[in-house]
């Protein structure tokens, strides 16, 4: 009899994906917290009790650490563009100016800044309003303000259709915070980028050159100078702004594949190969380039290259769309824990761990017992190489989730890199006392054990599986396919 639930409707998420690391995902039966105390191997965790004040510690650090980081995903989800790469602008905090003043202002505008971590950005457009109102000469109130009205501004998420009024009053908040701290390239950027995409093309030009004389090293604002070229049909210009901008921001797949285009456009199809598979590289989740990758290789005569990129361009343009509706959940319930997880998975699927980490995170800034949440943001931690924070996620999954495999199998594989050697052996007696007749549980012990190279440990978990389930092909397919004995 089956000890663990069985694989649930999760993983048919995933399906689409082509490449996904191997894992399984189940639903969680969740449980009474305090009933965990009376299972079959409690004092494992009873005899953790310091470990687990820490790990809540520590997580409270994460926490903070996490919400500079959200602010970055609101302004994705808006449709909005990283300030990263634009060095030399003003701080997050109301400091940026020292004409900042009144208790007042600075309460609003603290207010704003955790409403847009929030996501709630309504509430936080008024609060920066307030504050403005309550100090005029706020400088980044307005910058603030600015940037909101400039994302918001779009009708729909990633069309392009503009609420004008909106973007136009977003540009009179960025002039002004640019009138306060006129050396100020990161403000100087934002107008150009603003009055570009308003189509105000003098405008642009006029403040994105502002930008770059004040920052030779503005990696934005060379590339928003060589998309506006490129509207202007100065299609040298354009690549060299875009050749600029590469330099200084050399991880931007939406530039490398905006470089490819202009390549294209004045007859380089070889160099915009190169450049949209470059884009690829950084970025495989960008549908575009695989299309125009698709078009080149099959002028070329690549047809088998062709249809390849166009089968990625289908795969990927399905998980923007996704994407996109997940984004469109998240505005309409900015506080639904549902809308934030199913937004955090879009990303996770996609692995880009840093981007799922943030909303994983406000999940748990709402519910601090999301099981799930927990056991991604653990595999997430484990994939840029925070081990701490991941075994710390994983426990706190297979304790809110007893009755779930999934926790103990991927804290094993975090263990495994942590060399916590003596926690793994743990996981395996718990589960092995707890599943003595269970074939899925023996089969998965043993399909982890194999991947970590234990290869005796998945050859008894193996031969264990077709004990209990002598039609198993696939515990008899790996069990076939392990070294001999002897070689763990």
């Amino acid at each position: 009899m089956a000890r663990y639930s069985d694989l649930g409707t999760a993983s048919a998420h995933y399906a689409f994906r082509p490449t996904l690391h191997d894992l399984t995902f189940r639903p969680f039966p969740m449980k009474n917290r305090h009933s965990f105390a009376s299972r079959t191997f409690s004092h494992v965790f009873a005899s953790r009790k310091t470990e687990a004040a820490a790990r809540r510690a520590r997580r409270s650090g994460l926490s903070l650490l996490m919400g500079s980081l959200f602010v970055a995903a609101v302004a994705g989800c808006s449709g909005g563009e990283s300030t990263s790469g634009a060095p030399g602008g003003a701080g997050s905090g109301p400091g940026g100016s020292n004409r900042t003043s009144g208790g007042g202002a600075r309460l609003a505008y603290q207010s704003a800044l955790n409403l847009i971590h929030s996501n709630s950005l309504d509430e936080a457009e008024k609060e920066l309003r307030r504050a403005i109102e309550l100090n005029p000469a706020m400088v980044q109130a307005h910058f603030e303000l600015g940037q909101l009205l400039v994302r918001q501004s779009y009708v729909i998420v990633g069309s392009g259709s503009r609420d004008q009024e909106k973007l136009d009053e977003g540009i009179v908040h960025l002039k002004r915070a640019l009138e306060f701290e006129p050396g100020n390239d990161v403000f100087a950027y934002w107008v150009g980028r603003a009055a570009h995409i308003g189509e105000d093309l003098e405008m642009a030009g006029e403040y994105l050159d502002r930008a770059i004389a004040l920052n030779p090293k503005n990696g934005l604002a060379h590339k928003r100078k060589g998309l506006l070229s490129m509207d202007q049909s100065e299609l040298e210009s354009a690549c060299g702004s875009l050749e600029t901008a590469l330099e200084l921001l050399p991880n931007d797949g939406g530039l490398r594949f905006q470089y490819g285009n202009a390549l294209e456009n004045i007859d380089q199809p070889e160099r915009a190969l190169a450049a949209y598979e470059q884009a690829i590289a950084v970025d495989p989740t960008l549908s575009a380039s695989y299309n125009s990758l698709a078009r080149l290789r099959d002028e070329a005569g690549d047809n088998e290259g062709a249809q390849e990129a166009l089968r990625k361009f289908v795969v990927w343009q399905r998980w923007e769309q996704e994407l996109q509706a997940a984004q469109r959940k998240v505005q309409r319930r900015p506080d639904d824990p549902q809308a934030l997880f199913f937004l955090g998975e879009q990303f996770f699927a996609a692995e880009r761990w840093v981007e799922a980490l943030q909303w994983f995170n406000r999940v748990l800034s709402i519910d601090k017992r999301h099981a799930h949440a927990h056991l991604y943001c653990g595999i997430a931690r484990r994939h840029i190489g925070d081990l701490d924070f991941s075994v710390d996620h994983l426990e706190e999954a297979a304790f809110l989730s007893p009755d779930s495999l999934e926790p103990k199998l991927e804290l094993i594989r975090t263990c495994k890199l942590a060399d916590k050697e003596d926690r793994i052996l743990e996981i395996l007696k718990q589960v092995e006392e707890e599943a003595p007749q269970d074939a899925y549980a023996y089969f998965e012990l043993g399909r982890v054990c194999a991947q970590l190279e234990r290869t005796e440990d998945a050859r008894r978990y193996l031969e264990r599986t077709l004990e209990l389930d002598p039609t198993h092909e696939g515990a008899r397919a790996l069990l076939g396919g392990l070294p001999e004995a002897g070689g763990q």
